[in-house]
């Protein structure tokens, strides 16, 4: 299993997702992977999400995707 970002380092990229900051590697110091998660058609309730990966590091975190404006 691939080593996991610290609290701190995820609330960080959390943060930087949601004001539509680059995206890098706080460990690595390298541009993340970003891929978009299509929600379910099954469960309504599930929310737009990205998956941030690092391809050094191998570390991964599902986040929410901003909402769009209007939205």
């Amino acid at each position: 299993m691939a080593d996991t970002w610290t609290r701190e380092e995820e609330r960080s990229l959390r943060r930087a997702v949601a004001e539509g900051m680059p995206l890098v590697c706080p460990v690595c110091d390298v541009r993340l992977e970003v891929e978009t998660v299509a929600p379910r058609r099954d469960v309504s309730y599930v929310r737009r999400r990205r998956w941030l990966r690092c391809s050094r590091c191998r570390r991964s975190l599902v986040v929410d995707a901003p909402r769009e404006e209007g939205a």
